[in-house]
């Protein structure tokens, strides 16, 4: 769902997970209001494929399982709410919709405190090892590939020795933005050393042409 102007939503329906995945990775929406039981998907792993693959966008539960394990799990690994049919109205409804949408919003920017480097603004270590994990789980699902590249500024001791940190922060930078111009925006880049950067290139067939 998207909200529009006059704070009505905006609903696009899908029968099916695969299909809504599919549209949400092309197609920017604010909230997703999700059923458990799907044609081609039950249960919580309907919450957890969907997480995966759309983790920017917050996820509220809306089903006919009345079970408080299944529910305290979904919240536990992102859901921003579970909500029961039947036990809900429409007022009720439009106002967890809005309350997961700012709690997400706040939790990414809270998130990217911790996830970024101030420098380069590139992910640190702990943003990379978060990101990976989710894309390992996801090139298992869709059984796609990744590459992996490690790279490093050679002389930076050298440049920060002789011509202070504040160049070898620039060069640092520089290398930085060679690195985005090199590498799709679809990529994850990160800074995890002193000069050593990571790359990790997602959905990359193998023998393809990735850069």
């Amino acid at each position: 769902l998207s909200v529009q102007k006059n704070h009505h939503f905006d609903l696009v329906f899908f029968s099916s997970l695969d299909d809504g995945i599919h549209y949400l990775l092309n197609n920017k929406r604010d909230v997703c209001l999700l059923d458990l039981l799907l044609p081609d998907s039950q249960g919580i792993d309907t919450f957890q494929r969907l997480h995966d693959a759309v983790l920017q966008i917050p996820i509220v539960i809306l089903s006919s399982i009345n079970d408080e394990n299944i529910a305290l799990q979904a919240v536990r690994e992102g859901a921003q709410d579970y909500l029961i049919k039947g036990t809900v109205d429409g007022r009720f409804l439009a106002r967890t919709l809005y309350y997961a949408i700012e709690r997400q919003k706040m939790q990414e920017e809270i998130s990217a405190l911790s996830l970024l480097d101030k420098l380069t603004g590139l992910y640190n270590r702990r943003g990379l090892l978060t990101l990976a994990e989710q894309q390992l789980r996801l090139a298992q699902r869709k059984k796609s590939g990744l590459y992996l590249f490690f790279a490093d500024l050679d002389g930076l001791k050298a440049i920060n020795d002789t011509f202070g940190h504040q160049e070898g922060d620039q060069a640092l930078v520089c290398a930085t933005e060679i690195l985005k111009e090199t590498f799709r925006k679809s990529d994850i880049l990160a800074r995890v050393g002193g000069d050593d950067f990571i790359v990790i290139v997602i959905d990359a067939a193998l023998g393809s042409d990735v850069v």
